[in-house]
C-alpha cells in the first residue's frame, strides 16, 4: 500500500506512507520449496521531495504520523539545490533536532529550523532546557 499526500501547491507532500514486508527464508531442511514467505508487514513513513522521490535517510515508524514534518529532511535538499552548506542538524525521522550547535553554544529551533532561544554555554543548555519543560 502506498498513500500519497499532497501539498497546498499540488506537488507530492513531505512523507509517504509504504509498506514495508520481509520475507522469511526458505526451511534449510526443505530445499524443494524455495518459495519465499512473508513473516510481517509494517507501515513506515519516508521524507520524499517534491517530485516523489524519497530523500535518502529520512524515515520513522507510521505510529510517528503526528510528529513528523520533514522540514529539515526538505530543507537539506534546498541547501543542496542551492549550493549551500546547512548546518542544522536533521533527526533520522527529518524533522530538525530541537538542540543545535554553533560554536561551542547550545540553542533551540522549532520546527521550521528557526531559533527559539539565544545561544546558551554548553554547560547551562541541560538546565536551560529544564527550565523550559516546567513552564
Amino acid at each position: 500500500m502506498d498513500s500519497d499526500r499532497c501539498d497546498f501547491d499540488g506537488s507530492y507532500g513531505k512523507f509517504q506512507v509504504v509498506e514495508n514486508q520481509f520475507a522469511a527464508m526458505p526451511d534449510e531442511t526443505n530445499y524443494s520449496n524455495l518459495e519465499l514467505s512473508y513473516i510481517w508487514t509494517n507501515f513506515k513513513l519516508r521524507c520524499t521531495w517534491k517530485d516523489r522521490s524519497y530523500i535518502q535517510g529520512y524515515a520513522t515508524q507510521l505510529s510517528e504520523i503526528n510528529n513528523v514534518t520533514c522540514n529539515c529532511a526538505r530543507d537539506s535538499i534546498i541547501f543542496k539545490l542551492s549550493g549551500k552548506i546547512q548546518r542544522l542538524e536533521c533527526q533520522g525521522n527529518g524533522n530538525y533536532a530541537k538542540k543545535q550547535f554553533s560554536e561551542g553554544k547550545a540553542f533551540c529551533v522549532d520546527s521550521d529550523g528557526y531559533p527559539t532561544t539565544g545561544f546558551i554555554d554548553l554547560d547551562d543548555c541541560p538546565d536551560y532546557l529544564n527550565e523550559l519543560l516546567k513552564v
